[in-house]
């Protein structure tokens, strides 16, 4: 059976901002609005939240409000460059968790862990990595601190660019046992739910949706303009888009179904994807929309930690 699983990075206003120290986190505030249109269609979503949301008392009030009667997990999601300690350069390389010594990476790891179990007075379960900033380092220490599933893997992308992992020859799987399956090594312990992401045959070409996932074939049809990724993400997908992926995932027998986005796409003029009012009107629609595919199919919720016990 396919369950919807969100995750959301919850994280502080600055896109792309590495050298500032304390943050503001104004987009928390709307958190509300969101969680009363998850509420609505019973749909429980899980808050990967930095160090600043995790240290912000209004921030920590907020999310309390929704954690404390059991409707959204509470998870860990690191920002390097605002994540104490501070001794690296802050600088674009440098803001990929990955790209640090895996001592620092634990120690930063180590402090957020810590926050959310003073703040939230619950240890984290769950992970996503900044910026998407994963290795083999980082999902060794994930399981030092306790973390047990990992969301940090983006299928079929390549952040090379970004000074970031290349995750293009990783397909869309089922299930993955982070460290083991991904890298070749460690107990397999970490559970990775990959974010939702597929490449699929653009209209009117002719090819089978199979073969246009395979990494090697699909990179190649890719340049040619055959095929195209697709998110379960409301920033890059409009409804339509997000329930066509969904509908062949269903039909390939996934079990889950990783929504993702950033917290502060729900304010004006934070990210590229909601710079005016309209856009974020459009934005919320966007997600209720999709919610309502999901109510009409019956699928149901589960939060991220949750998938450890199936």
């Amino acid at each position: 059976m396919t369950r919807l699983i969100v995750t959301i990075d919850t994280e502080e206003d600055l896109w792309g901002a590495y050298t500032v120290p304390n943050p503001p986190v104004e987009n928390i505030k709307e958190l509300p609005k969101l969680q009363a249109i998850f509420n609505e269609y019973g749909v429980r979503p899980t808050y990967l939240v930095t160090y600043p949301v995790a240290t912000d008392p209004d921030s920590l009030a907020i999310l309390q409000s929704f954690a404390t009667d059991g409707r959204c997990e509470i998870g860990a999601h690191l920002h390097p460059w605002n994540t104490p300690p501070i001794s690296e350069e802050t600088n674009e390389r440098n803001s990929m968790l990955c790209n640090l010594s895996s001592e620092l990476q634990l120690q930063k790891l180590e402090t957020l862990s810590a926050a959310i179990r003073t703040g939230f007075g619950r240890e984290p379960k769950s992970f996503r990595a900044g910026r998407w900033g994963y290795s083999a380092e980082v999902a060794e220490n994930l399981t030092r601190i306790g973390i047990k599933v990992d969301s940090s893997v983006y299928p079929y992308m390549d952040w090379s660019y970004l000074h970031g992992p290349d995750f293009s020859s990783i397909p869309l799987k089922k299930r993955w046992r982070s460290i083991r399956e991904l890298f070749g090594r460690g107990d397999g312990s970490l559970l990775e739910i990959a974010a939702t992401s597929l490449l699929v045959p653009k209209q009117r070409r002719r090819i089978p949706p199979a073969l246009a996932a395979r990494p090697r074939l699909g990179r190649l049809l890719r340049r040619r303009g055959l095929v195209r990724l697709t998110w379960l993400s409301p920033e890059n997908e409009d409804a339509n888009g997000m329930i066509d992926l969904s509908q062949r995932l269903i039909r390939r027998g996934f079990p889950y179904l990783n929504l993702f986005f950033h917290s502060p796409t729900l304010s004006v003029g934070l990210t590229p994807f909601v710079r005016t009012v309209s856009d974020q009107k459009a934005f919320y629609e966007r997600i209720r929309s999709y919610l309502e595919f999901i109510r009409a199919r019956r699928i149901p919720s589960m939060l991220l930690c949750e998938a450890l016990n199936d």
